[in-house]
């Protein structure tokens, strides 16, 4: 083992005085390296130069967009998500009280005939579910409807200008 450190140290060694300057040229550069790993000598401990810190810069904001890019699309991704969950799970209640649905459009056909109906109905299923009042509903429209059939046709201008 001896042996082998000798025949290293020995092969480390300059041949000749000629090799004695080149050595002495080499010392300053390995100086100037051991400065460059030095931390201290390091700009923020980590770049060598300004021109590697600006490059390191440019190379965080691109990764920030990147990031940022990424982030606004999960984001839409879960807001897609809590949309599909609540129409399933629209589509779930409607499912479960389909025979409620379907007795209400037994009872009262001509109405569900009208697509406007359907539509008022539907917005009112959205909101109160299986405690939709199917036959309050139809009283409340059969009595706008009379009010509205009541009315001057002067009355029912000022009506639609105020709802307009």
């Amino acid at each position: 083992m001896e042996e082998n450190q000798l025949s290293q140290a020995v092969e480390s060694m300059p041949l000749t005085d000629d090799n004695t300057d080149s050595a002495k040229e080499q010392q300053p550069e390995k100086k100037q390296e051991d400065k460059l790993q030095d931390p201290s000598s390091l700009i923020l401990g980590k770049f060598k130069s300004a021109e590697d810190l600006a490059e390191g810069y440019k190379q965080l904001e691109k990764l920030q967009g990147n990031q940022s890019s990424e982030l606004g699309m999960l984001r839409e991704r879960v807001a897609s998500i809590d949309k599909t969950d609540e129409v399933l799970n629209l589509f779930k209640n409607v499912y479960e009280n389909r025979a409620i649905i379907q007795e209400s459009v037994k009872k009262y056909p001509e109405y569900f005939a009208d697509p406007s109906f359907k539509q008022l109905y539907t917005e009112g299923y959205k909101a109160f579910g299986a405690d939709l009042d199917v036959d309050k509903l139809v009283n409340l429209i059969e009595g706008v409807r009379k009010s509205i059939q009541q009315m001057s046709p002067k009355e029912l201008d000022e009506m639609l200008e105020k709802l307009i």
